[in-house]
């Protein structure tokens, strides 16, 4: 009988884990679109070389926003500001 609660335990611990875990990806990758959203109004407002580094550092930071996506199940918000930081990439590019 102990093991067994030892068992469901343990379990509900690794799902509270995962959840957390999951959160964080998720709180990360909008941090990430966050910083690809303020490059592009950086990148708007420059000229030349300076627009391209912005646009460069937007294109690395939506990068990592892509790779903490593919570790989460993205709901429609998500989806949606990955689109928008991808068009406010190509709009500058």
């Amino acid at each position: 009988m102990a093991l067994r609660a030892k068992g469901r335990e343990t379990i509900t611990t690794t799902d509270e884990l995962r959840r957390t875990v999951e959160e964080a990806f998720r709180v990360s990758m909008h941090t990430d679109l966050n910083v690809v959203r303020r490059l592009c109004l950086l990148a708007e407002q420059e000229n030349g070389k300076k627009r391209a580094h912005h646009v460069q550092l937007a294109e690395k930071a939506l990068a990592s926003a892509l790779e903490l996506a593919s570790r989460v199940e993205l709901n429609q918000d998500d989806r949606e500001a990955i689109e928008r930081a991808q068009d406010n990439i190509h709009q500058l590019g």
